[in-house]
C-alpha cells in the first residue's frame, strides 16, 4: 500500500481540483447544476480515485482506479473545450488548467502502462 499523499499524481489531482473550483466560481450562477457541477465532480474524481487505487493490493486494481482517474481527467479537458467553444471562458484563462490536465494525463497513462 502506498501513501497516496506522497504520490505526485495525487498532488497534481489536488491542484486540478482547486483550479476547477476556482474556475467554477467564475462561471454564471445559472450553470451551477449543469457545467459547474459536472466540472467539479469530474475534477474531484481524479485525486479520489488515485487515493482509492493506491490502497489496492493488486496491480490490476491499482491500474483500474488509475484508468478511472484518467477518464475523469479527460472529462475535465472536454468541459474546458466546451467552455471555450461556447464562449464562457477565454482560451488564455483556461491554459494553466489545461496544462495541469495534460501533465496529469501523461502521469496516469504512465502508471497504467507500467507496474507499481
Amino acid at each position: 500500500m502506498k501513501n497516496f499523499k506522497n504520490l505526485l499524481v495525487w498532488k497534481k489531482g489536488i491542484e486540478i481540483t482547486k483550479a476547477a473550483y476556482s474556475l467554477a466560481n467564475k462561471l454564471p450562477k445559472e450553470e451551477k447544476y449543469r457545467i459547474v457541477d459536472q466540472l467539479t465532480r469530474a475534477a474531484l474524481s481524479i485525486p479520489l480515485n488515485v487515493a482509492e487505487g493506491s490502497s489496492r493490493k493488486s496491480v490490476k486494481e491499482f491500474k483500474h482506479y488509475m484508468s478511472i482517474s484518467l477518464g475523469s481527467a479527460n472529462e475535465v479537458e472536454t468541459i474546458l473545450i466546451v467552455l471555450e467553444e461556447i464562449g464562457m471562458a477565454s482560451p488564455s484563462s483556461l491554459t494553466p488548467l489545461k496544462q495541469k490536465i495534460t501533465e496529469e494525463q501523461k502521469m496516469l497513462s504512465a502508471l497504467i502502462k507500467t507496474n507499481r
